[in-house]
């Protein structure tokens, strides 16, 4: 049977090495019309208002954003933890990056757009490293494993939150990870700010694939790269954490939670979580086992998402599948050297990659188009000239809150609340089926009937109301002001 499956294999390499021009442009055909379903499926959601949590988050932010007294600012993070930036949440420099592309692209919708853009970068960076190889044959079908995760696809979705900073992890990762299996150093070391500037947590990644590396690499010079940038990461670790937050007049939020709560972390929820949710994705790019330090890079932070209770969140699998599917790289020219007397195993994986590949194709577009459903459903309807006219109707110099649904027409308004409660802003627009019953932002924020009685009602336009709180001051802050 061995004999049968390696002359089959054979023949299937040399069909396509014959061909292999053709097979690419089969790849790419097929990756274009993935993205043209995500994307469709994206802006569709986009449009009904019901992507909006973290999407409408960093276009308000982004568009706040002018390089020289603003960055990345948003009015709720201010009157909440007084931050005037993001950078103060979550020290994420490489967010700034996308300003250009944000004004030049669109605005929200390039953010709509991001996350699946950034996926087919993963899938070309994978294709691109087994084809160094001159794997041919595994440069056109593990690049699937990618594609079409169903775990992956969800995340790229996104649901409600539309768009998610953690997703640029897609952007450099790869990049950096192919630049580093190919012993481009000065090119990863170029890459290496841009990825571990994504967001703190960055730096476990770095610190733990550096450390892993240091003992699992074969050659010396990779083994002191890998401890070079493991360096590089508790540095920018502690510069992230510590030095700024210092610098800006900030205290980390994020570092004294975690803190109080690894006092009193629960292990046996850690295993639990790790069994429920993340084994499938380990079980699915199980092939990542051969490339140790990839494999592992992954642990520090999936105990630091457990700790804060955060391991739910889709967006968050966004690293952990960059370095899964990059170590694919590593780990199949490992396989192909395995001696002839394991060729039955190599055998046995290679038939479960391919099982993995099919089952993927049947329940990834199952999973989406279930989910897609369940989310249209949700969408609140309006008409989009209402909601033009009520942003006519507030002043652009004072607090606004509006319902997620409308935040679309509102999120370059300089101080509009998203999260804060809607009683602390001077404007409020929400829809009329929510006029007597809660007006919800979210499960924490809303306004009840008797608040909204007490409110001065500017205008009723088709079904929506426009109110003045004549209780909030129109900015309940001197020291930040935004020109228009």
């Amino acid at each position: 049977m061995v004999t049968r499956w390696s002359h089959l294999l054979t023949r299937v390499d040399g069909q396509i090495t014959a061909h292999y021009a053709a097979y690419v442009t089969a790849l790419a055909l097929l990756t274009v019309a993935w993205f043209a379903c995500i994307a469709t499926m994206k802006v569709h959601l986009y449009v009904l208002g019901v992507a909006s949590n973290d999407l409408f988050l960093y276009a308000n932010a982004l568009s706040n954003t002018n390089f020289s007294d603003r960055w990345l600012f948003n009015a709720d993070f201010y009157h909440s933890h007084a931050m005037h930036s993001l950078l103060g949440d979550h020290f994420q420099p490489s967010t700034l990056l996308l300003k250009p592309l944000f004004e030049l692209l669109g605005g929200a919708v390039f953010l709509v757009l991001f996350q699946g853009v950034v996926a087919i970068n993963l899938v070309t960076c994978v294709h691109l490293g087994l084809r160094d190889l001159g794997a041919r044959t595994a440069s056109i079908f593990l690049p699937l494993l990618a594609l079409i995760n169903p775990q992956v696809n969800a995340a790229v979705l996104d649901g409600i939150y539309g768009f998610h900073h953690d997703s640029q992890y897609l952007l450099y990762g790869p990049w950096m990870l192919l630049f580093f299996l190919r012993q481009r150093y000065t090119y990863f070391y170029c890459v290496l700010p841009l990825f571990l500037g994504v967001k703190e947590n960055a730096a476990f990644y770095g610190l733990a694939f550096g450390l892993v590396g240091a003992l699992c690499f074969e050659s010396k010079t990779e083994r002191k790269h890998a401890l070079i940038t493991a360096g590089l990461a508790v540095l920018y670790f502690l510069f992230a954490m510590d030095i700024y937050p210092h610098w800006a007049g900030v205290k980390n939020r994020h570092a004294a939670t975690g803190l109080a709560l690894l006092q009193q972390l629960d292990v046996h929820a850690l295993i639990d979580v790790f069994l429920h949710k993340w084994l499938a994705l380990f079980r699915e790019f199980n092939l990542a086992v051969l490339s140790p330090p990839l494999l592992l890079a992954p642990t520090i932070d999936l105990f630091t998402l457990v700790t804060f209770g955060k391991a739910s969140n889709r967006y968050y699998i966004f690293p952990i599948v960059t370095f899964l599917s990059m170590a694919m790289i590593p780990a199949y020219a490992k396989l192909r050297q395995l001696p002839d007397r394991a060729r039955y195993w190599r055998m046995l994986w290679q038939l479960a990659l391919l099982c993995q590949i099919l089952v993927s194709a049947v329940t990834t577009p199952y999973e989406l188009s279930r989910a897609y459903g369940r989310l249209v459903k949700t969408a609140l309807k309006y008409q989009a000239r209402d909601a033009r006219t009520a942003l006519a109707a507030v002043d652009p110099g004072c607090t606004v809150f509006v319902a997620r649904a409308l935040l679309k027409t509102f999120y370059r308004l300089p101080y509009l609340y998203i999260a804060a409660d809607a009683r602390d802003a001077r404007y409020v627009v929400v829809l009329e089926k929510n006029a007597t019953q809660p007006v919800r932002s979210d499960a924490r924020n809303f306004i009840a009937a008797s608040d909204a009685l007490s409110f001065e009602l500017l205008q009723h336009i088709g079904n929506l109301n426009v109110y003045r709180n004549p209780s909030a001051a129109c900015r309940p802050w001197k020291d930040v002001t935004i020109s228009q």
